[in-house]
């Protein structure tokens, strides 16, 4: 599922709100230099302009450009912005206390103080700022940043790449070239290796990690439609450089990709404020959980130790959104030998062609282990899992590694989003789903479908699951 580009105050809140904090810090420094060690706020006169201070500095972000193309302003021109911004509001200011005629109640050295304390400390802040962004994205190769995989010929590709690298704070990464002129696999194109011809390059994506992929080709190149909808089926977001080409029927979007006009395809898109939002419940319930946790720890530990001396919590790699590994954890509810004992269970698995293991009354579990199991005490760790990031509350399952190298291109289509400690597939059918492709469709609906209300909708949904036991082997 492809995150839509932010615009507008979305883009840079990270700014408005360091510009909004420090302002205030300079109105404290400035109100201490002139009154002593005593806060502005327990003031009622200057905590109305403290007030004011916020809102005015967030009607100025809205109605204003102050935060126009801010990621390529040099230093001269960031420090004339910093003044510009903090003389309005200064102004403002100053005319509201004419206004309400208070202002021989205002001290002029701690407005003064103000406007010079601002300037120095904001222009310092977005120099720094940014010099953060662009060191951790540079830094963010292997976790944060988008994967991009590059679809274009040999001579177009050296062009394109060094467009894309004059572009010091973009969010992604090119990891690979497919060439659609030459063979020239393990060749590199200013630091970016060729990784495929069109031969392989079905195969490189399911088995590598690729978030979104960018396609350019001229109108004598492969059709860029058909390429676009086999990777759609797929999950990968496609963002196609506008050339005249026919793209399937699909959510697309124009918008700009790094100086490129594209047209970006992708089986669901959402918008920055609902990823937000998905983020920051994830981080409240999951700490909550983790609360929850660590009760339970005190409950179930000494009981699956009597059942099966060794570790509490079990932890295995899992593959999570687009091929990422990860660690997962959970209570123990399995035999130590357990992983041992999987082969000689092989002829019992209920799923169909060994995509997923299920065992009904799989005899690797400890009695207590079945209880868990039963009522999901055994996935409560996995809030951990949400808290780093690796997981989310409502998602897909995530696939063993075995489970993954058995997948086709299409297969990775219910990895375009986190993996989830619940989802469509525990609600709707749980472990009496036997056919992985119907996990499959299962897990496409939700991701085509997803919103924060089909969440919301999910988790009620599994309150009645765990509490009834439904659908446990």
């Amino acid at each position: 599922m492809y995150r839509r580009q932010r615009y507008g105050l979305y883009k840079h809140w990270d700014i408005i709100l360091i510009d909004i904090i420090l302002f205030q810090i300079s109105f404290i420094m400035a109100y201490m230099i002139r009154h002593g060690l005593r806060l502005p706020y327990k003031n009622s006169d200057y905590n109305t302009i403290a007030v004011m201070l916020v809102l005015t500095d967030l009607c100025l972000a809205i109605i204003g450009k102050g935060y126009s193309k801010i990621l390529k302003r040099g230093y001269y021109k960031e420090l004339r912005a910093c003044i510009k911004r903090t003389s309005i509001i200064i102004a403002i200011i100053v005319l509201y206390m004419f206004i309400v005629k208070r202002s021989d109640i205002y001290s002029r050295e701690v407005i003064l103080t103000m406007w010079y304390l601002d300037i120095c400390l904001g222009f310092l802040a977005r120099i720094v700022w940014k010099l953060c962004l662009r060191y951790r994205r540079r830094k963010a190769k292997l976790r944060a940043a988008r994967s991009v995989l590059l679809m274009t010929s040999k001579a177009a590709a050296e062009n394109i790449i060094e467009n894309f690298n004059k572009r010091q704070y973009r969010d992604f990464y090119i990891s690979g070239i497919v060439t659609s002129d030459s063979n020239d696999i393990g060749e590199y194109i200013r630091g970016v290796p060729i990784v495929s011809d069109f031969c392989g390059m079905y195969e490189y994506v399911k088995t590598n990690v690729i978030d979104e992929i960018f396609i350019s080709f001229d109108n004598k190149g492969m059709p860029a439609e058909w390429v676009v909808e086999k990777f759609l089926e797929a999950g990968i977001t496609v963002h196609t450089n506008i050339s005249g080409f026919q793209i399937p029927a699909c959510q697309n979007i124009v918008e700009t990709f790094s100086g490129y006009t594209v047209i970006t395809s992708s089986i669901n898109m959402a918008t920055m404020k609902d990823m937000i939002i998905k983020r920051i419940f994830d981080l409240a319930v999951s700490i909550v959980g983790i609360a929850v946790m660590i009760a339970a720890t005190v409950i179930v530990a000494p009981v699956i130790f009597i059942q099966s001396p060794g570790a509490i919590f079990f932890s295995q790699i899992r593959v999570g959104r687009n091929g990422r590994k990860f660690k997962i954890y959970k209570f123990r509810t399995m035999y130590l030998d357990a992983e041992e004992r999987k082969r000689e269970l092989t002829d019992q698995n209920r799923i169909k062609d060994g995509m997923m293991f299920k065992v009904e009354n799989d005899p690797r579990i400890f009695p207590f282990g079945h209880i868990m199991r039963k009522f999901s005490i055994d996935e409560i760790p996995q809030f951990i899992n949400v808290l780093k990031g690796d997981m989310s509350l409502v998602g897909t399952r995530p696939p063993t590694v075995d489970e993954y190298e058995k997948y086709d291109l299409v297969h990775k289509s219910r990895l375009a989003i986190k993996p989830g400690i619940t989802g469509m597939w525990q609600v709707k059918g749980r472990s009496s789903i036997l056919d992985f492709e119907d996990v499959v469709k299962l897990d496409n609906e939700y991701i085509r479908n997803w919103s924060i209300g089909l969440d919301l909708h999910i988790i009620f949904e599994t309150f009645k699951v765990v509490i009834f036991g439904k659908g446990a082997m």
